[in-house]
């Protein structure tokens, strides 16, 4: 959209249309904005003590051992949050809670409760239903954390009722109250959640109750509005005012696709005049780096302020999302040809500077449009993932435009470490939010730059819409069509590359054979005496089978498990164990994957085993085979996600004979060979070693690449 479209939108005074970037626009008599998890869990607990009939708990992450009001005494009811709702659920008879949450992928178990459904349902009263969410296209999540209470009030923005979460607006460098669920204390933690009543929260309800249909097939009926379960204790910061409601939903199960919460960002951000105030934990959108990057290159455009975390949480997300995210704030400082941009990290200082963890996600326009969501500027959350948006207009409103800026000059209080008073005094005073917040970092107070960073050359290979920031769904049965054969040429190419690496790692093994301890501690002698007393144990084939297959099913790298056997055995007898033992393994692994079927292990699936399973069904055994082929996950995972994936027990049975035969033959021999040259570390066999590694190398670069062709001759019958 261009600026001069925004202009005539702004010249209306509206920005949000119903079927333009928006769902619906509905009336509240009250909204309150709940800045950080210590006012939201108190209000939500105050309004959940006084619901009469229906909660309804939309979330991407929730955690029956959160405390509510940690640093408040005990009170009626239990602090934590199962056991919470459970005494309520069982002091009031019409009470019902309804709890949504993500099915989540496998690379969230240790951050997560284990077995929800076992503390928040079958542990709970048969009243609180608890349902895990599966019901969206691969690699995406149900990101929404909404929560409506009689059908009367609603919560709703970035905030779940979850472990680490809980702060007050002081972000303390230590506070009592921030502890885990095992009291274990964690970093500063900045969120918002906005409470909305009437018919936005009606609509709200709409919105969850379709949800629910979706994933259990139920209709929940509308609750008769006859209960005022508002928490007494909030305020409410505007009354009489209409809430903008937008949402992100991929293309699914025959649903379109609906990016409202991208169009609502980009015609905002074309409307403003004097200022955007954005707050995210993450940046990676292209299209809203574009849009900022264009107001920045205007030479009377408006100020942008970006407050986000001081870096991404872990190593992972910092060499991926981290990237990503080097890239949009290179790119708007790059067009920042006025000086208008500052891309800004909330900081205590004390004994050692301690950052505050942004988690909020929203953005203020001008003191006239101010919006509190789930959905973050990345791609996913634009196009993949399912979100919501609140926001609010002034309309030409003063009230509601001076309850905007006392939202902006609070935030910016808290990160400066000031009181909204002293930020609304300095703004007015230099005329410019820009200029305010330079005067009063300048003062020492706590918003520390973020520059953007030279990026390495390996992480400059990162494309820009990476598969852990996908712009919208993919469809798995293109990408088994087209990744195949691609992928099993990469992997089958520049084979003199590739022997070099396993010559050269030959090279350094016999190095260290010969100048360290480990020829001491594997001596021939040694190696001989354990591999002798193995193979001399009653049905000892048998024995080292059954280890090989449950060591596969553990996740033991299958690699190492054959060259176990080859050491053991020989080449011949090595062979047959562990041959018999991988595909034991194999089916027992495919029939779990079979019994719980796709939705279930999806999750568990690296994202390109995930976004090839769904077509791997139309294929046969040569796919089979050519995926063995393919490191594109461990040997059990793929196992399982081919039998959610309802491919024939025979296809998938003599394919993986035919892809494991030839990479276990070869480990085997070199197994055999490699147990013979630490026997007799002399030259001789090192370089039979050698020949063998070369051979093994090259032949299984030549079997790759008739897989290859096969395949793609195959891929034009579907």
């Amino acid at each position: 959209m261009s600026h001069s479209d925004g202009m005539t939108l702004a010249s209306h005074h509206q920005i949000a249309v119903p079927g333009r970037n928006c769902w619906r626009i509905a009336p509240a008599a009250r909204a309150a904005f709940l800045i950080d998890a210590s006012a939201y869990f108190a209000a939500f607990a105050q309004a959940i003590e006084q619901a009469q009939r229906s909660i309804f708990i939309m979330a991407w992450d929730i955690h029956s051992r959160t405390r509510l009001r940690p640093d408040q005494p005990p009170g009626q009811y239990p602090d934590e949050l199962g056991p919470f709702l459970d005494a309520l659920v069982r002091e009031r008879r019409d009470l019902h809670v309804y709890i949504l949450n993500w099915d989540y992928n496998i690379v969230y178990a240790f951050e997560r409760e284990p077995l929800p459904s076992v503390q928040l349902g079958w542990k709970t009263h048969q009243r609180i239903q608890f349902r895990l969410d599966s019901n969206y296209p691969v690699g995406a999540s149900l990101h929404q954390k909404i929560i409506v209470v009689d059908d009367a009030i609603a919560f709703s923005g970035g905030l779940d009722l979850t472990i680490r979460r809980w702060d007050t607006s002081a972000h303390l460098a230590q506070h009592p109250g921030r502890l885990d669920h095992r009291g274990v204390p964690y970093p500063p933690f900045h969120d918002i959640q906005l409470l909305v009543d009437g018919l936005a929260a009606r609509a709200l309800a709409d919105l969850v109750r379709e949800r629910w249909f979706r994933r259990t097939g139920q209709r929940i009926p509308p609750t008769p509005v006859d209960t005022d379960p508002w928490p007494g204790a909030v305020q409410p910061d505007m009354t009489n005012v209409d809430v903008v409601i937008a949402r992100t939903e991929p293309a699914y199960a025959g649903r379109p696709e609906v990016r409202e919460v991208e169009a609502l960002y980009l015609d905002s951000i074309a409307t403003a005049q004097r200022y955007i105030y954005i707050e995210s934990q993450y940046f990676t959108s292209r299209r809203i780096a574009a849009a900022l990057g264009d107001r920045l290159q205007e030479a009377h455009g408006p100020e942008v302020i970006i407050v986000g975390p001081a870096e991404c949480s872990g190593w992972l997300e910092e060499k991926t999302v981290g990237v990503l995210r080097n890239r949009f704030v290179k790119r708007l400082q790059e067009r920042d040809r006025f000086g208008r941009l500052r891309f800004v990290y909330p900081v205590r200082h004390g004994i050692t500077p301690c950052p505050v963890f942004i988690h909020s996600k929203i953005c203020i326009i001008d003191d006239t449009f101010a919006r509190v969501g789930s959905a973050n500027l990345t791609n996913r959350s634009l196009g993949l993932d399912t979100e919501c948006d609140l926001a609010i207009e002034s309309g030409g409103d003063t009230r509601v435009e001076a309850a905007i800026a006392r939202f902006r000059d609070q935030l910016l209080g808290e990160h400066l470490g000031l009181a909204p008073e002293r930020v609304e005094e300095v703004v007015a005073a230099e005329g410019s939010v820009l200029t305010a917040v330079d005067a009063l970092r300048a003062s020492g107070h706590g918003l520390a730059c973020v520059q953007a960073r030279r990026l390495r050359e390996a992480e400059s290979l990162i494309p820009e819409s990476a598969i852990f920031d996908p712009e919208g769904p993919i469809d798995p049965a293109e990408v088994i069509t087209k990744a195949l054969p691609t992928e099993a040429v990469q992997h089958s190419g520049q084979p003199l590359i590739r022997l070099g690496i396993v010559l050269g790692l030959l090279a350094l093994l016999g190095g260290l054979w010969r100048w360290t301890p480990l020829q001491d501690w594997l001596s021939p002698s040694r190696l001989t005496e354990w591999t002798n007393a193995v193979a001399a144990w009653p049905l000892a084939a048998l024995v080292v089978g059954a280890g090989i297959t449950l060591g596969s099913l553990l996740m033991i790298p299958l690699t190492l498990l054959i060259l176990q056997a080859a050491f053991i055995f020989g080449p011949a007898t090595g062979f047959l164990t562990a041959f018999t033992a991988a595909m034991v393994s194999a089916v027992v692994a495919f029939l779990i994957g079979r019994a719980v079927g796709r939705d279930g292990l999806q999750r568990l699936a690296t994202p390109r085993l995930a976004r090839l399973s769904r077509g791997l069904a139309r294929r046969g055994v040569l796919t089979v085979a050519a995926i063995r082929l393919l490191p594109v996950a461990p040997f059990t995972v793929v196992n399982m996600v081919m039998g959610a994936a309802r491919i024939k027990l025979w296809h998938f049975t003599i394919g993986t004979a035919i892809g494991l035969a030839p990479g276990c033959v070869a480990l085997t021999i070199f197994g055999d060979r490699l147990s013979q040259a630490l026997r007799r570390p002399d030259v001789l066999n090192w370089l039979i070693l050698g020949l063998v590694a070369a051979a093994l190398s090259l032949g299984g670069a030549w079997l790759v690449r008739r897989v290859q062709r096969r395949s793609s001759c195959g891929a034009g019958d579907d």
